[in-house]
């Protein structure tokens, strides 16, 4: 009987310690992805206007969200385990499971969004340069920053300016807007020839852009969301432990 109290305590002992283990890296992965997620949206968010959707900033948005959660939530399960409390623990187990669930779909809609964006790109990016370049200064600064920092024109190159309301407005006499140009000046884009003008179109370097974001986004969340399935066993297993002993 003994020697079996002392296997249950030993038990305990040794899943309490691996679930400290866990909260350590629990408290890690809530850093990680509140790092990741304002990283995206302060320093990657050069190109947010050029998208038609929010998306790009409902994602990361959630991400530091749940990691301000996963912070706090690993608080109450160190407390749980610490004082062998069945109450703080199931509410470990269920703020987890939450957090498990929130994490695994900012992955999959992060995944599944990365392999559609060109579709989005391709449709919003034209409209913008139509209809919002010159007349909506978020936009009008998102494109600028895209041609200038990619050394790219419009597009699908230069000439995808030509008819756009911007280029017809009245007093411009750009063909051109001057972040095109290879050596960027004030009414440099008026003359169109390769030897001032990046011709290389941005469509390309915009889809890669969110692709990649989008594909980070999606690595940490489903990342994130498989340690916390190991939370969900190991948290099982002292309730267990707990209720037993």
């Amino acid at each position: 009987m003994m020697k079996a109290r002392n296997e249950g305590v030993c038990n305990i002992v040794c899943m309490k310690t691996l679930f400290f283990v866990f909260s350590f890296l629990f408290w890690l992965a809530g850093l990680g992805i509140m790092g990741v997620g304002i990283w995206i949206m302060v320093y990657k968010s050069d190109y947010q206007s050029l998208l038609d959707t929010d998306i790009y900033v409902i994602v990361p948005g959630l991400m530091i969200a749940a990691g301000v959660v996963v912070i706090i939530v690993g608080i109450v399960g160190c407390l749980g385990a610490a004082k062998e409390n069945r109450f703080f623990l199931i509410s470990f187990l269920v703020m987890v499971i939450l957090i498990f669930i929130l994490e695994l779909t900012i992955g999959i809609l992060a995944f599944v969004y990365s392999s559609k964006i060109k579709d989005e790109i391709q449709t919003s990016i034209k409209d913008k340069m139509n209809q919002q370049y010159g007349v909506n200064d978020a936009v009008t600064n998102s494109i600028d920053t895209l041609q200038q920092e990619n050394r790219c024109c419009g597009d699908t190159g230069g000439k995808s300016w030509n008819g756009t309301s911007w280029q017809q407005r009245d007093g411009n006499e750009n063909v051109v807007p001057d972040s095109c140009c290879k050596t960027v000046s004030e009414g440099c884009g008026k003359r169109m020839h390769p030897s001032n003008i990046n011709n290389e179109g941005c469509l390309t370097q915009v889809e890669e852009f969110f692709r990649e974001h989008f594909f980070i986004l999606a690595i940490v969340g489903i990342g994130v969301a498989c340690l916390q399935l190991v939370g969900i066993i190991v948290t099982v297993c002292i309730l267990r432990f707990v209720e037993e002993y």
